[in-house]
This record gives structure tokens, sequence and C-alpha cells, in this order.
């Protein structure tokens, strides 16, 4: 008695669980960044949604990057390699400057960028301005759509490239 007891209460709660198995299927993204025909060697990919919200963000390393665990759908890409005060993203292990940075003396700045690891320093001066209008999902023009198989998508950007500035 006591058995079967356990077996209708096993089997019970295998029923319970078994919808969540799996959970919805996922896509992923992945491709090659370039600007004017020049690999992007850092900086950061993200896919937006409809309704503007970030579902996936990516590192590029090397000019290549990789959107994994997407919802499946239809999403806005946007490219960055500088933040709006101009500091690098997408750098793993970067560390951002203080605040007051752009009034330290140069000096003090060779130091704070002495600081960071010897990868990320390379990476850093790797980075190249992209024309800004990647940067914004409502200005990118670019469009991906995740499905059940992962999906190539080489982002090729065109233009001159721009460094971000802070409204005035």
């Amino acid at each position: 008695m006591n058995s079967t007891r356990w077996r209708c209460i096993s089997l019970f709660l295998f029923m319970l669980l078994l919808p969540g198995c799996g959970g919805e299927p996922k896509g992923e993204v992945n491709g090659k960044v370039t600007l004017n025909g020049e690999p992007v060697l850092t900086g950061l990919v993200t896919a937006v949604n409809e309704k503007g919200d970030i579902v996936g963000s990516a590192s590029i390393s090397e000019g290549d990057y990789k959107l994994f665990d997407l919802p499946l759908g239809t999403y806005t890409v946007t490219v960055q390699t500088q933040d709006a005060f101009g500091n690098p993203v997408g750098i793993p292990g970067y560390t951002v400057p203080p605040a007051n940075y752009s009034s330290l003396p140069p000096e003090a700045k060779k130091g704070i960028a002495k600081e960071q690891p010897e990868a990320v320093q390379k990476a850093v001066k790797n980075v190249r301005p992209i024309p800004l209008k990647y940067a914004s999902a409502k200005e990118s023009g670019l469009k991906v759509t995740a499905g059940p198989t992962p999906t190539t998508f080489n982002i090729e950007m065109k233009g001159k490239g721009e460094t971000p500035k802070l409204p005035k």
C-alpha cells in the first residue's frame, strides 16, 4: 500500500513538472562585423525586440559575435564600440575610468590605463568609432530573424566613424 502511494505521488509530481521541460525554443545569431570592409575588432552587438526591449547582447571579438538564447523572432540589431562618454564597450574585464577622467592630467590618465590587464589595454587600442546610426535601434536599419537553427548575419556597416558626445 505504501509503495502504491509513493508511485502515485511520484507520477503526480512528474506530470506537474513535465510541461516545464525544454522550455521555449531559442535561437542563435552569429556573424562578422565590418566597417567599410574592415573587421570591427571590439564592441557590442545587441538584439532589440519590437517593444524596444534588449533581448540579447554579445561582445565582438576579432570581428566575430554570437548571440545565444534569443527567443525566436525578428529583431533590430545595434552595434556599439563606445558608450555615450566615449569609453569602449564590449571588452571583457574593462574598467570604466572615474567620472573626472577627462579633467585629469595626462600622466594620471596613463596610470589609470596601465592598471587595466594587458589584454584589455590591447583591445582598447583596437577600438574604432563607428557611424552613430548603428548604435540606435531606430536608425540602424539592421534586421535579423532568429529561428530554430543558427542564423548567420554579417553586419556590414558603411560610413565615417564618430565618437559619441553627450548633449550639452
